[in-house]
């Protein structure tokens, strides 16, 4: 886990850098104009995604081991 991370941070500093050697952002807009903006949006979305979805997935959707076993027998 702590390695996906580690990559993660890596990728998304590498992106950050390409987005600020290569700044072709042509917005009107006031945050068009921050350097590195979008890749920073999307790397913060993407996580944001996955630490939500995760989070669901273990307080949601997971159930005991004996989920289907327990409860009353209607044989």
């Amino acid at each position: 886990m702590k390695n996906k991370i580690i990559v993660t941070i890596i990728s998304l500093a590498i992106f950050v850098g390409i987005d600020v050697a290569f700044s072709l952002t042509q917005g009107g807009e006031w945050w068009a104009n921050i350097p590195a903006f979008f890749a920073l949006l999307g790397g913060i979305g993407s996580l944001s995604i996955i630490i939500v979805a995760t989070l669901l997935g273990r307080y949601w959707l997971s159930r005991d081991e004996d989920y289907y076993e327990s409860g009353g027998s209607n044989d």
